[in-house]
């Protein structure tokens, strides 16, 4: 995506929403924080106009609130949010796995397995940031199978706030390797192509829904 620190101008707004995306999920660039213009101007070596239109585009993903005359400030996730959220993004998500499943190619199936085992390598070390990006990842790559484009757009920007690492750190630290044996379950499913459709449906769906309670409380955390 970069050269020498400086961005290469092919998709040049994509490579920057792409990069602005990462730094804020993962926490480098935290919740309230203002997306400087001049600052990414200095750090990437390009004109105004591209990190602009990345902002609109973070913007609408509902990452980043543009406020008038006092610029692009990085969405706080709040208890209303994961409130909302879960109970659609459950039902989504689960119909995501269904149609995944009913459409799977080998090809497809095998990214997702070196995926999961990135995921085990990195709960082993208890890289709990590495576990978290490849999550991320294999929820990501289950919902792209589903050939649903409207469902996978839909679904994109509902995930993407409750995925922000700082919620997602205090989840996985409380309970890596159960979290982590919930998905070698989901992929074993997944494998078995004698296994019920309608039951991973359910499967998932359980699993986003029972996760809503511990987000919550997080959220609630006076640490948090």
């Amino acid at each position: 995506m970069k050269d020498n620190g400086r961005f290469k101008p092919v998709g040049l707004v994509d490579q920057i929403t792409e990069w602005l995306t990462g730094a804020i999920l993962d926490g480098t660039i935290k919740e309230g924080d203002r997306l400087v213009e001049t600052n990414l101007q200095e750090q990437f070596g390009i004109s105004r106009s591209p990190i602009r239109e990345a902002f609109r585009e973070l913007e609408k993903k509902g990452l980043v609130i543009i406020v008038p005359r006092k610029g692009a400030f990085v969405k706080k996730v709040t208890r209303n949010d994961i409130e909302e959220q879960f109970p659609v993004r459950a039902v989504l998500e689960g119909l995501a796995a269904k149609l995944a499943f009913e459409r799977m190619k080998k090809e497809d199936l095998e990214e997702i397995e070196k995926t999961s085992r990135k995921m085990e390598k990195a709960a082993a070390g208890n890289d709990v940031k590495g576990y978290w990006r490849h999550h991320h990842r294999f929820h990501d790559q289950l919902i792209e199978v589903s050939q649903n484009r409207t469902l996978i757009d839909t679904l994109q920007k509902i995930r993407i706030q409750s995925l922000m690492y700082k919620v997602a750190d205090l989840y996985y630290r409380e309970d890596l390797k159960g979290a982590l044996e919930l998905h070698k379950k989901m992929l074993s499913l997944i494998k078995d192509r004698n296994s019920d459709s309608k039951y991973i449906e359910s499967f998932v769906r359980d699993h986003i829904e029972k996760a809503k309670p511990r987000f919550l409380r997080y959220m609630d955390d006076e640490t948090f």
